[in-house]
């Protein structure tokens, strides 16, 4: 009787020991996993931080002339203390996605004074330039005149609309990069016009 419930005791200890050796390995593996996961996340989130992008997308008019005076472009500059790569960049123009090539003469990597053409590195402090034609706008902006009611006063000379201010603005732009983080801006429109003086009017 002795021997059997010793027997049943070693029999129930190897198989609890067989368990464990099965269990903790899978509990460490598991545990090590959830590190993983955690750390990833930690620096997804530390690299989501420390990216920021800043999206400005302007034409200049004159409405008395008719005439583009600072042709369409569009800067995102990286104030940002992290290098991003323009083949992980997206633009969408009007909610459409446009392909971003590094070898199209209408983009460009500003750093300074200079354009950087060696690279498709967006490091910290320079600016990204898409250039358009005026015919590649939504916005037509000769809807635009110098008599138009978006003049405050008689004798103003220069303003500045966006989207916001003008149904008549249709271009809106998002850049989307690296980590999730995105900037989007309507075409904001600076108006120009040729405004005569008292002393030219009476001669």
């Amino acid at each position: 009787m002795g021997f059997s419930t010793s027997g049943a005791v070693v029999v129930i200890l190897i198989g609890f020991l067989i368990a464990m050796g099965a269990f903790v390995p899978a509990l460490f593996d598991a545990g090590a996993a959830t590190g993983e996961a955690f750390s990833s996340q930690q620096q997804s989130m530390q690299d989501q931080a420390n990216t920021d992008i800043n999206l400005e997308f302007t034409v200049t008019y004159n409405a008395t002339s008719e005439e583009i005076v600072d042709s369409p472009i569009a800067t995102v500059s990286n104030d940002g203390t992290t290098t991003l790569d323009l083949e992980r960049t997206d633009r969408l123009e009007n909610g459409e996605y446009v392909t971003l090539d590094r070898t199209d003469d209408d983009v460009a990597i500003v750093e300074g004074d200079s354009e950087r053409t060696d690279s498709t590195l967006w490091s910290p402090g320079t600016v990204l330039e898409f250039e358009y034609e005026p015919d590649e706008l939504e916005t037509d902006l000769e809807k635009f005149d110098d008599e138009d009611d978006v003049w405050e006063y008689d004798e103003q000379e220069r303003l500045t609309l966006d989207g916001s201010d003008d149904d008549r603005i249709e271009d809106r732009l998002k850049i989307v990069t690296e980590h999730g983080i995105a900037d989007a801006s309507t075409l904001e429109v600076t108006l120009e016009r040729y405004v005569e003086d008292d002393e030219e009017e009476d001669k």
